[in-house]
């Protein structure tokens, strides 16, 4: 029995660069493909700019990196997805003869290469995406966990000094031990529940071993998130302290700027525990204060995740284009090596700077 042979046509073998240059749809294709992205690039920078100088960047930051992250890499996904589909099922793979081609051969025509390289495109892209998303997420979580501790700081000092109506004495009440203090006399002792003063020095009274007496009770069930919204105003306030001139510096300080002059709620919440959860005082630091405060905490944390994660990308996709994984190892490590004794010298200065 003989197999039937599959007619393949010339023009489905040509060299890839020969297909690109004798296609001129295919052409204008990739033109689009180049422009919309230029396009959509220069949209989210602007929209970013955006962002930038409006109060939901200060007040929701995690929202507002994610809409400056998110943007940019919903309407590529969309650019490419679209791109991709067309070319391939219009242009690539638009006749039989193309079609028959690329099942008669186990290496990929060059039709099918340059439909892999749009696909390693499209995931790049989505990858891109993704490992710049997770460290906006984590540390979101992590702000979470911190404001946590922050409520129960605040209930241990009983409340915070920039608190409006004694805030922590509407969600707990003092409940009175048992018995009474050894340290304290009983007619002192009946003398100081007879009046509120007198509970106030009862609350804050500790024994000589340096335990205080009685308990507090939450006579509220949401009291945490009473607490998060006094927080809250508290942001605000100094926010429109500082966009209103009503500050330390006696000017307005603008949003957007850079350096930045105004700290985000998630840099005012870190001020105040470096301070003891003292007040932060609007407009008392320099310019560029808030950036530096930034950029020593966690910088590399949001540097290397997506670092990381891109690189298991890219040699998740080298798998895929079959490439010997190990020669990529050794080219790469020859690389690092030859950047690390070319970097040295930087390296030294930035290691004496900080540890002298």
């Amino acid at each position: 029995m003989v197999d039937k042979i599959i007619p393949v046509s010339n023009s489905t073998l040509i060299p890839l660069n020969h297909l690109l240059m004798t296609d001129l749809t295919l052409q204008m294709s990739l033109v689009f493909l180049v422009a919309g992205f230029i396009t959509i690039f220069l949209i989210n920078r602007r929209i970013s700019q955006w962002v930038e100088i409006k109060k939901f960047s200060y007040t929701r930051p995690f929202a507002a990196e994610f809409v400056k992250k998110v943007l940019l890499s919903i309407f590529a996904i969309i650019l490419f997805i679209s791109a991709d589909v067309y070319i391939q099922v219009f242009e690539l793979f638009d006749t039989q003869v193309a079609i028959d081609a690329a099942n008669a051969y186990e290496t990929l025509t060059p039709r099918e290469t340059f439909a892999k390289i749009l696909d390693t495109i499209v995931i790049l892209v989505i990858g891109y995406t993704i490992v710049n998303l997770i460290p906006i997420f984590i540390l979101k979580n992590e702000a979470k966990k911190i404001t946590k501790i922050d409520y129960k700081e605040w209930i241990r000092k009983k409340g915070f000094v920039d608190d409006k109506d004694d805030l922590f004495h509407q969600l707990f009440k003092w409940n009175p031990p048992k018995h009474k203090p050894a340290e304290i006399p009983q007619d002192e002792y009946s003398e100081k529940m007879k009046s509120p003063e007198g509970i106030r020095s009862l609350e804050n009274f500790h024994t000589s071993k340096g335990i205080p007496i009685g308990n507090f009770k939450q006579v509220k069930s949401n009291a945490f998130e009473i607490w998060q919204k006094s927080e809250n105003e508290k942001y605000e306030k100094y926010f429109e302290d500082c966009i209103s001139g009503n500050n330390e510096s006696g000017r307005i300080l603008l949003l957007g700027v850079q350096p930045k002059e105004i700290y985000t709620i998630s840099q005012w919440r870190e001020q105040k525990r470096i301070s003891n959860y003292e007040p932060v005082i609007p407009g008392s630091r320099p310019p560029g204060w808030a950036d530096r405060q930034s950029s020593e905490t966690s910088r590399s944390f949001k540097q290397i995740i997506p670092l990381v994660g891109f690189i298991g990308l890219l040699v998740g996709i080298a798998a895929w284009w079959e490439v010997d994984l190990f020669v990529l190892a050794t080219a790469s490590g020859g690389l690092a090596i030859g950047i690390g004794f070319a970097m040295q010298e930087d390296y030294a200065e930035l290691f004496c700077i900080y540890f002298h």
